[in-house]
């Protein structure tokens, strides 16, 4: 088995039952980014690019349209 590698910002759970909200959910945040961290650096695979593109300028077009 695998040591576990820690990120520079892998928070230190606290010890103890009362942590604050705020401490939970920043937790929560960097245990999802440690989860699909190498998945966000793969970037947008070539067949969505298009899409996106298309859905932003009709994003941009209803924008426009509204402000007149």
């Amino acid at each position: 088995m695998s040591p576990i590698r820690r990120m520079s910002w892998d928070p230190v759970l606290q010890n103890g039952l009362h942590s604050s909200k705020e401490n939970l959910v920043v937790t929560i945040g960097h245990s999802l980014r440690a989860c699909y961290d190498s998945i966000l650096q793969q970037g947008v695979p070539m067949r969505f690019r298009s899409l996106i593109e298309m859905i932003e300028r009709s994003e941009r077009e209803a924008m426009r349209a509204s402000k007149r």
